[in-house]
């Protein structure tokens, strides 16, 4: 058995990632620019652990998905339009068979010195 990960294996579980977040009212990106404007879901660099012996080895790769949303005029239809953008991901993920979702934390992000609602998903997908 392979002993690494490679590139391309890495490459096509984002692409996966970033088509079942997808959505009409928002943007998924693969980094969190100056430019960003949310709403939006940033697909994150992977952390990658391997695990396994004899020659065979499993690799358990943690995905951070970040869920923003822009700030709104109260602080109750932010929260409601956040929720709603985790809802429609936690949705989307379910689709794919080989990732599970380990935690979903809300941690605000700054964009361009602007701090906007976020959640930040963690997603673990065994190769």
């Amino acid at each position: 058995m392979n002993a690494t990960v490679s590139l391309s294996r890495l490459e096509d579980t984002a692409r996966r990632l970033a088509t079942a977040v997808q959505g009409p009212q928002h943007r998924v990106e693969h980094y969190l620019s100056d430019q960003f404007l949310p709403p939006g879901v940033v697909v994150g660099l992977p952390d990658v652990q391997g695990e396994g012996s004899g020659g065979f080895c499993l690799w358990r790769v943690t995905w951070p998905l970040v869920v923003v949303v822009a700030r709104a005029s109260s602080e109750r239809l932010a929260q409601a339009q956040l929720l709603a953008l985790l809802e429609h991901t936690l949705t989307g993920l379910r689709i794919l068979p080989d990732a599970q979702v380990t935690q979903a934390t809300y941690q605000p992000v700054t964009v361009a010195g602007q701090e906007h609602p976020a959640y930040r998903v963690l997603v673990q997908v065994i190769v």
